[in-house]
């Protein structure tokens, strides 16, 4: 039933791979016509050099050339121009000595970031980002400009080179902004983020459109049940009064339950691909298990129970990057708190029986690691789980490990 569990989720999510993105949009073709219809969105986060557009059940791709502009409704807006800009580094692990580099000159399709007087466009690459804007100063048409930023290594020294800054700057004194910008970019770097707020108060909060995407953050509460099994292993366990045969142990499949509530912080683009999960769970764990002839008893039981408070971390990957349903899958790990436990062991020789209460100690907080595979979508989110929990028991030199499988529905809001 395990496998299953894995094996259906694998089946539904694979689904997801064919699926395409088709959401109401526009394209501008070089006649300057426009047209009204569904664009495939792929929540590009490098800029695209072709889409899909479908209009009256006829679909057409379209690459840069064929279109001077293209918008989702309420997603992106995208603009292209000829841009000319030069490929700098802006990661140390990328930097040379000298700030001199080739220029590139191409058509592209810019991503609308700020549309205004002064409209910032940002080109995404897998190098590096690079942002430009789109401005009438001293000129009677519109031109586009590189907002030039790059680093070197000199001497063993990180040099910038922040002609961006002078440029915005620039304009801020030909529209009597100045003192607002200088101290803002005083202490700004290089980001969407900080640019926007600089062009907001260059245009005096006036915009058109204002790319306004955020880190998404997403909010669950979940439950679930978790079928567990135990292993044994090491040393019995001499307490001075008697060894007991812990480490061969054999135990039950207990069933428990798992409810939980999570953060999810998610990449702005490609619609989350990379995302992290902080939450914390409460669960349950019960321990049945018994060994028979171990050498000083007949018999030995060991039943209990224990309530456990875990603060978890998970790092989920979207194998496919579609806005309406996700398969993710990923690693977790957890440190579990004992809220309350309860231990006997029963150990039999003929005619006589000992109670040892609290006995296995269960562990106070131990690790847990696991991987998790899911679907989320606007239904919440389905999610298998397997569980490894590294040693529970304060057992001096038995161990006891598990493993569980389990399955849990997150209400995402």
């Amino acid at each position: 039933m395990k496998k299953s569990f894995f094996i259906c989720l694998v089946f539904i999510g694979s689904s997801c791979f064919s699926q395409s993105n088709f959401l109401p949009g526009y394209v501008v073709l070089n006649s300057r016509d426009t047209l009204y219809g569904d664009i495939d969105y792929l929540n590009w986060n490098i800029n695209p050099e072709k889409i899909t557009f479908r209009r009256a059940n006829v679909t057409q791709e379209y690459e840069v050339q064929h279109l001077g502009a293209f918008g989702v409704t309420g997603e992106d807006h995208y603009l292209r121009k000829t841009i000319t800009y030069q490929l700098g580094a802006i990661e140390i692990s990328d930097a040379q000595e000298s700030f001199d580099s080739p220029s590139q000159t191409k058509d592209v399709w810019l991503r609308v970031l700020y549309r205004s007087d002064y409209s910032l466009l940002e080109y995404n690459t897998p190098k590096r980002v690079y942002f430009f804007v789109l401005h009438r100063f001293a000129s009677h048409g519109e031109l586009v400009d590189e907002l030039v930023y790059r680093i070197r290594l000199y001497n063993g020294q990180l040099e910038k080179d922040e002609q961006y800054k002078n440029k915005l700057q620039l304009f801020a004194d030909h529209e009597n902004k100045s003192v607002a910008v200088q101290k803002f970019l005083a202490t700004s770097d290089y980001n969407r983020k900080d640019l926007l707020k600089v062009f907001s108060l260059l245009n005096e909060g006036k915009s058109s459109f204002e790319d306004k995407k955020a880190i998404p953050v997403k909010k669950d509460i979940t439950g679930g049940i978790v079928f567990y099994s135990f292993t044994s292993s090491g040393t019995p366990v001499n307490d001075g009064s008697g060894a007991y045969f812990l480490n061969t142990a054999t135990w039950e499949s207990t069933v428990g339950f798992r409810l939980g509530i999570g953060f999810t912080f998610a990449s702005q683009r490609n619609f989350g691909r990379l995302q992290s999960r902080l939450g914390i769970n409460l669960a349950s764990l019960k321990l049945t298990g018994e060994n028979t002839n171990s050498g000083n008893f007949q018999k030995e039981e060991y039943n209990g129970e224990a309530y456990i408070l875990e603060p978890n971390y998970k790092l989920l990957f979207s194998l496919n990057p579609l806005k309406n349903a996700q398969f993710l899958i990923g690693p977790a790990i957890g440190y579990s708190i004992i809220l309350k436990s309860s231990m006997q062991s029963r150990f039999e020789n003929p005619g006589v029986v000992t109670v040892k209460d609290d006995f296995p100690r269960v562990k106070g907080g131990f690790l847990s690691g696991g991987l998790d595979v899911a679907l989320a979508g606007s239904f919440g989110r389905v999610t298998l789980h397997y569980i490894r929990i590294f040693n529970m028991i304060d057992g001096g030199t038995a161990i006891v490990t598990g493993n569980g499988f389990g399955i849990s529905y997150g209400y995402i809001f």
